[in-house]
C-alpha cells in the first residue's frame, strides 16, 4: 500500500521572529492526501472522518474507524 500526504506551513514566514530572535512556530497543516489508504480523523476519542483503504485484491474502498 501507498499513501501520502504533504505537510505545509501556511502563514511561516522566517522573517517574523519572536521576542527571543527565533522564527515565530506556526502549526503544520496536512493536505493533499492521497494512494491506497487514508487515516480516520478523531477527536475527543471519536472518528470525526472515517479512514479507509482501497482493497488490494477486489480494488474496492473499505472504510474503517482507525
Amino acid at each position: 500500500m501507498l499513501g501520502w500526504d504533504i505537510e505545509r506551513r501556511p502563514g511561516f514566514d522566517p522573517r517574523k521572529r519572536d521576542k527571543f530572535g527565533e522564527a515565530v512556530y506556526v502549526a503544520p497543516v496536512h493536505s493533499f492526501a492521497g494512494g491506497d489508504f487514508r487515516e480516520a480523523r478523531i477527536f475527543n476519542g471519536k472518528p470525526e472522518r472515517m479512514g479507509w483503504y482501497i482493497d488490494p485484491k477486489t480494488g474496492r474502498k473499505i472504510e474503517t474507524d482507525f
